[in-house]
């Protein structure tokens, strides 16, 4: 993607193909649990997928990694810092299960979070009915290129669980450019 830094795009794809791969290992069933299960087993998750990657992560759910000073949200549900200089974001995250276009401004607010803050790969997790997929792609690509403020090397990845067929669950994802270039990856279905 033209602006894009070979190591943010190859992060942000690693991170997809790795929560599609842990969501099958997990043994999650998206039809079988509440949306606050969910959060809490995926914010787990991605938290160690970023002490892996040498990273600190910081959310609700990571309170006991650190000091008593050091813990919870910092303005996105998880983000990664790096552990040694633990001076910016690599990578924010946010996620909402409300994905209903009746809901729509409590699901912008929260994508809205990740235009505000300065990070490299930008992660927004949501749960949209597949016909209303197109719809939201629009309206975060249409936020990402209204926003002034942008790092260059920035990125979003979007990632999308849906309902199909019974109780089958379809993994989607896209890469949204700071220019507003759309990158559809591959699909995993479970």
């Amino acid at each position: 993607m033209k602006g894009l830094r070979r190591n943010e795009e190859r992060w942000t794809i690693n991170i997809y193909n790795q929560f599609k791969t842990g969501f099958k290992k997990s043994g999650l069933n998206w039809y079988a649990h509440s949306a606050g299960y969910y959060t809490k087993a995926i914010m787990k998750f991605l938290g160690c997928l970023a002490k892996k990657r040498n990273r600190k992560p910081y959310s609700k759910y990571h309170k006991h990694l650190w000091e008593k000073d050091r813990y919870g949200e910092y303005m996105v549900d998880m983000c990664w810092v790096e552990k040694r200089t633990e001076k910016f974001i690599d990578v924010a995250i946010e996620e909402e299960w409300s994905a209903r276009r009746k809901n729509k401004d409590r699901l912008m607010w929260d994508f809205e979070k990740l235009t505000d803050i300065k990070a490299y790969v930008k992660v927004f997790i949501f749960a949209p009915r597949e016909s209303d997929i197109e719809f939201w792609l629009e309206n975060f690509q249409r936020r990402i290129t209204e926003h002034k403020i942008k790092l260059k090397e920035e990125v979003y990845l979007i990632i999308a669980l849906t309902r199909f067929e019974k109780d089958m669950t379809r993994i989607a994802g896209w890469i949204i450019s700071k220019a507003g270039a759309i990158r559809k990856l591959a699909t995993k279905e479970y």
